[in-house]
C-alpha cells in the first residue's frame, strides 16, 4: 500500500525557546516502548540511498517549538521511549534513530539525515504517518535528551499544525514543504494545490493535443518510424506531428519543446510561469546558490505506465560538452497525476563521472511536487525508473493521460 503524504514536507521549524526538565530526581513513568496498540516494531533500516540523504539545515535549539516533549529517559517522566534498545529498554523500538554516531556522522549530521529520512523516503514517510497518530501531543524519552535528539525533530514534525507559517523572511504559508536536497538543489513538496494543478494540466493538454500552432504536439504520424537526435536530445520534428494517430512520439512515453517568452506566449502559459516563479524565489531565499530564471523553453514530458528515462543530465543544446558545468540557470520540474520514482546521484566534480550502481539517492515525487536544482547542482545526474500507476490524487483530471505529466521550464 503506498505511504500516505506527509502533511509537514520539507525542513521547517517554528520558534520559542528551548526548554525540559532533567531532575535526577524523577523516575521514569514507564519503560514500555510506546502506549501504542500496535506490536512492537524493529528500528527501520534506512536503505544506502537514505543513507547517503544531503542534509536539510537543522535549526537552532531555540527555535524549538515543543522541546518540552521530549526528555532524558532516565530522569523525567514520559509516555513514548523513542530511543533504542538498552539494558533499561531491552524490547523492539520502531522509533529509534537508524542512524548512529560516530558511524554515520557527528550529532547534528544524523539528526539532520534522520530529518530527511522522514521526510523524503517512502519508509521514512510511513513512519512517519504513524508518529502522527501515536505520538502527538506525548512526552518522548530518549537518552540524550537535553541535548539535541532526533526526539526534537519527531516532535516538530508530529505536533506542528498544518497551516502554521515560518517566522521571518521565509513567510510563503508553505515554506516547510521547502527542504534542501544539496547546495543547488530544493524540494517543494506539495508546492502546488489540485486547483492550481488542473490548470497546468489543462495548459500542458492544448499543446499535447496540437491546439497551439507550430508547436507540435504528443503524437506522431505513423509512417514516422525515425527520431531525431540533436545534441544529445530526441526529440521529435514538428513536421511529423499528428494529434489524430494516437501514437506518442516516443512510444511509452512523449516529448515537445514549447518555445516560451513572455511578451508572445499565451496568457494560460505565462500564468503556469508565474506559479512556478514564486516557488523559486522562495527556494532562492532558502538556498542562496541558485541563481534567478529566465526561461525560454517549456519542456513538457508525458509518461504511461511503462514509460521511464534513463540516466542522464539536463544538457544545455548551445553549449559543447566540456562547457556544461558553466550552465548555472535551474531547471523547474514539476510533476503532476501518478507519482514517480526520482533518483539522483551525490554530486561529483564532472557530470559523468564514475560511480557505483548503489550510489544514488531515491525519492517518489507526487502530484504537485516541484525539485529545483541550479547552480552548483545543475548537472544533477538524475533518472525516472518507475511510474506509480493509479496513484494520480482524487479531484484531478488529466483526461486521455491518465499517467504522468511532469514539465521543466529552461533556460536554453
Amino acid at each position: 500500500m503506498q505511504p500516505k503524504k506527509s502533511r509537514v514536507q520539507g525542513g521547517g521549524w517554528s520558534s520559542d525557546s528551548r526548554g525540559g526538565s532533567s531532575k535526577p530526581t524523577y523516575q521514569p513513568k514507564t519503560t514500555n516502548n510506546t502506549k501504542s496498540n500496535n506490536p512492537a516494531q524493529t528500528i527501520p533500516q534506512p536503505t544506502k540511498q537514505a543513507n547517503n540523504q544531503a542534509l536539510t539545515t537543522l535549526p537552532n535549539p531555540k527555535q524549538l517549538k515543543f522541546p518540552h516533549l521530549v526528555v532524558h529517559s532516565s530522569q523525567s517522566p514520559y509516555d513514548v521511549y523513542i530511543g533504542r534498545p538498552n539494558p533499561k529498554h531491552t524490547g523492539e523500538c520502531k522509533w529509534g534513530n537508524p542512524f548512529k554516531i560516530p558511524q554515520d556522522g557527528d550529532r547534528e549530521t544524523v539528526i539532520a539525515k534522520y530529518q530527511n529520512w522522514l521526510l523524503n523516503t517512502p519508509e521514512g514517510q510511513t513512519l512517519l504517518e504513524q508518529a502522527k497518530i501515536e505520538l502527538e501531543g506525548k512526552v518522548l524519552g530518549c537518552f540524550c535528551a537535553p541535548l539535541l535528539c532526533h526526539g526534537n525533530v519527531l516532535a516538530e514534525l508530529v505536533n506542528q499544525a498544518p497551516a502554521e507559517t515560518i517566522p521571518g523572511p521565509l513567510n510563503f504559508k508553505n515554506m516547510k514543504n521547502y527542504s534542501v536536497l544539496c547546495d543547488g538543489c530544493v524540494l517543494v513538496r506539495n508546492a502546488f494545490a489540485i486547483p492550481e494543478q488542473q490548470q497546468m494540466v489543462n495548459e500542458i493538454l492544448r499543446y499535447a493535443r496540437g491546439q497551439i500552432p507550430g508547436t507540435g504536439s504528443f503524437y506522431v504520424r505513423a509512417d514516422a518510424q525515425e527520431i531525431t537526435f540533436q545534441e544529445g536530445y530526441a526529440d521529435p520534428l514538428i513536421e511529423y506531428s499528428d494529434p489524430t494517430s494516437g501514437i506518442l512520439n516516443l512510444r511509452t512515453k512523449a516529448r515537445m519543446n514549447v518555445p516560451y517568452s513572455p511578451e508572445t506566449s499565451d496568457k494560460s502559459t505565462i500564468a503556469v510561469w508565474d506559479m512556478c516563479h514564486e516557488r523559486l524565489n522562495n527556494a532562492r531565499l532558502l538556498c542562496p546558490s541558485i541563481p534567478d530564471l529566465a526561461p525560454n523553453v517549456w519542456r513538457l514530458n508525458y509518461y504511461k505506465k511503462k514509460g521511464r528515462i534513463g540516466w542522464h543530465f539536463d544538457r544545455h543544446p548551445k553549449v559543447s560538452m566540456d562547457l556544461q558545468h558553466t550552465v548555472k540557470a535551474p531547471v523547474i520540474s514539476v510533476s503532476l497525476g501518478c507519482a514517480g520514482q526520482f533518483d539522483y546521484r551525490p554530486l561529483t566534480p564532472t557530470p559523468n563521472a564514475p560511480s557505483k550502481a548503489d550510489d544514488f539517492i531515491s525519492l517518489r515525487l507526487e502530484s504537485g511536487d516541484l525539485i529545483i536544482f541550479g547552480g552548483p547542482a545543475r548537472q544533477l545526474v538524475h533518472r525516472v525508473p518507475n511510474i506509480f500507476p493509479g496513484t494520480s490524487p482524487q479531484g484531478l483530471d488529466l483526461f486521455e493521460c491518465g499517467g504522468r505529466l511532469n514539465f521543466g521550464f529552461y533556460e536554453n
